[in-house]
C-alpha cells in the first residue's frame, strides 16, 4: 500500500499502549499521536501515565490514561472494556510493558522467575486474549509485541527474561497464524540496548561511551527508533507483514 507523503498513518484509529508512561512506550504514544491515533495509555504508575496523557492532550491528541496491572487477567479485561466504553473500538494493541532484573540462575527463586515471566510473557497473552474477540468481530486489527534481542541471543543473569522474550517470538508467530483468517496481524519488535532513562542511569559516562562504541552502527537505539518500527508494523504500510520479528539494535544482534 502506497500512502501519500506526509500521511497520518493511524488517523482515527484507537491504540492501546501498555507501559506508556516512559521509555519506548511513551515515545510510541507520541509518534502514534502525530499520526492521528486516539490513545489509551496503560501503566501501573499513575504519575507517569497521567503525565503522558496530559502531554498528548496538551498537544491536541485524544488520549486517556488507564491504570492497569497487566499481569492480572481481571484487571486487563476490565481495562479493555473501559477502553471500548471510552473510544468505541480498538484497532491496535502494543504490548510494550516489561522489564528485567539480573540474577544468576542458581540463585534465582521461583518467585523471581514467575514475576519476570508474568510481566514479559503472560501479560502480552492476557492483553491479546482480551482484545482479539473485538478485532475478530470487526475483521481488522494489529498487535505488536515487544520481544528483545535477548530472546534470540543469550545474556548472563537473565535466564527468566531471555526465556520470556523468546516465548514472545513463538507466541507472536502462533497468534499470527491463528488470527490471519480474521485479518488481524501480529508482529514483534525486538529492541537491543535502548537509551531510555532507566537504562542510561545504569552507566557512568565512560561506560556509556564504551557501550555505544561496541554497537556496529556506533550508537545504541533511542526510544524513538523503536517507536518508528512499531509504527511501521501498526500501519497500513505493513499490511502484508504478520508473524515477523523486527530487530532494532544497531547490529548488536543479527539472528
Amino acid at each position: 500500500m502506497v500512502l501519500p507523503l506526509g500521511a497520518r498513518e493511524l488517523e482515527g484509529q484507537v491504540a492501546i499502549i501498555t507501559g506508556a508512561g516512559a521509555g519506548i512506550g511513551r515515545a510510541t504514544a507520541r509518534l502514534f499521536a502525530q499520526h492521528g491515533a486516539r490513545l489509551a495509555l496503560v501503566d501501573v504508575a499513575d504519575e507517569r501515565g497521567e503525565s503522558a496523557a496530559r502531554e498528548l492532550q496538551d498537544a491536541g491528541a485524544e488520549a486517556a490514561y488507564f491504570r492497569c496491572d497487566v499481569t492480572r487477567r481481571a484487571a486487563v479485561e476490565e481495562m479493555v472494556q473501559a477502553v471500548l466504553a471510552r473510544f468505541g473500538q480498538i484497532d491496535v494493541l502494543v504490548n510494550n510493558a516489561g522489564g528485567s532484573k539480573t540474577v544468576w540462575l542458581w540463585e534465582m527463586t521461583e518467585a523471581q522467575w514467575d514475576d519476570i515471566l508474568d510481566l514479559n510473557l503472560k501479560a502480552p497473552f492476557l492483553g491479546t486474549r482480551a482484545v482479539v474477540p473485538h478485532m475478530m468481530e470487526r475483521r481488522r486489527g494489529c498487535i505488536v509485541n515487544l520481544s528483545s534481542c535477548q530472546g534470540a541471543s543469550p545474556a548472563p543473569m537473565r535466564a527468566h527474561y531471555s526465556a520470556a522474550k523468546a516465548g514472545i517470538i513463538g507466541f507472536t508467530r502462533t497468534a499470527a497464524i491463528e488470527l490471519a483468517p480474521y485479518n488481524v496481524r501480529v508482529n514483534a519488535v525486538a529492541p537491543g540496548t535502548t537509551a531510555t532513562e532507566r537504562i542510561r542511569s545504569h552507566f557512568d559516562d565512560a561506560g556509556w561511551a564504551q557501550l555505544n562504541a561496541s554497537v556496529p552502527l556506533g550508537q545504541v537505539a533511542e526510544p524513538e527508533d523503536l517507536a518508528e518500527a512499531i509504527l511501521y508494523l501498526a500501519s497500513p504500510r505493513s499490511r502484508m507483514v504478520t508473524g515477523q520479528v523486527l530487530h532494532v539494535n544497531g547490529g548488536q544482534v543479527m539472528p
